[in-house]
């Protein structure tokens, strides 16, 4: 399993990678790949899959985005999420010109800890961009909602959300994903493909203190959703876990490669 995980982390355009507690499905990822790949989203995890030599695999596209807020709340006795926020909304495509895939490569990297970060960052690409450019084109792409935020990466578990379950649910309806995304210790919610031999359509994911804390949250998932079947997969080893680098070599880079 470690050597398939990390064939699958190295792939550029694989953004998480985490063994999960399944008999079967034991290795699940997130990938997105650019309208530039050869080989397209498909092609590219079967080709995963044949270099990490996995038994079987499944694709299993989101369908409907009900919830996306990993904003922890630590004034609560366990770390809570937001349940207000809206789902996210896709934007229309816009074309990518030359300034604005220069100022996603720039925006993309750490935020240096300095009195003029951006300039900071601007000097070390050696970018042709200035400041003010840079900041009034992701002014733009945040007002058309392209870059749906720009924020610090927050590593839940360091902060105390020690036990991470991806519980997945063959639901009644599909009005079943709107009432477990209203709880609040639920971070994502999605509603996705399923598979004669993968039935669950609904995912939530519970990032919770404890086992016990987590099982709780279960628990009232579950009287609110009343499924058909259910599958709780508690997140074991990382294999990845970072941002997927827009407008970057790195794809085609292994494409070719491999």
């Amino acid at each position: 399993p470690d050597t398939a995980g990390e064939i699958i982390a190295a792939h550029p355009d694989v953004s998480y990678c985490y063994a999960r507690n399944h008999e079967r499905y034991s290795l699940w990822f997130t990938v997105a790949v650019s309208s530039q790949s050869t080989l397209g989203l498909e092609q590219t995890v079967a080709k995963l899959a044949k270099l990490a030599g996995v038994e079987a695999y499944h694709l299993l596209p989101t369908i409907e985005t009900l919830k996306l807020a990993v904003r922890f709340d630590f004034s609560a006795d366990t770390p809570q999420h937001a349940s207000t926020l809206a789902a996210p909304v896709d934007p229309a495509p816009i074309e990518l010109t030359g300034e604005i895939i220069e100022a996603v490569s720039i925006l993309q990297r750490d935020l240096p800890a300095t009195p003029t970060p951006f300039a900071d960052l601007l000097a070390e690409t050696d970018s042709p961009l200035t400041v003010a450019e840079l900041m009034t084109i992701a002014n733009h792409l945040r007002e058309l909602g392209v870059m749906r935020r720009y924020a610090a990466v927050f590593h839940h578990r360091r902060a105390g959300a020690g036990c991470n379950v991806m519980a997945v649910w063959q639901s009644p309806s599909p009005d079943a994903a709107a009432r477990a995304a209203k709880h609040p210790a639920v971070s994502h919610c999605y509603r996705r493909a399923t598979y004669a031999d993968w039935p669950y359509d609904v995912y939530t994911m519970v990032h919770a203190t404890d086992a016990d804390h987590a099982k709780t949250v279960l628990d009232e998932l579950s009287e609110a959703i009343d499924p058909i079947d259910f599958c709780f997969l508690e997140t074991g080893r990382e294999y990845k876990k970072s941002r997927v680098r827009y407008c970057s070599p790195d794809e085609a880079a292994w494409e070719s490669r491999e």
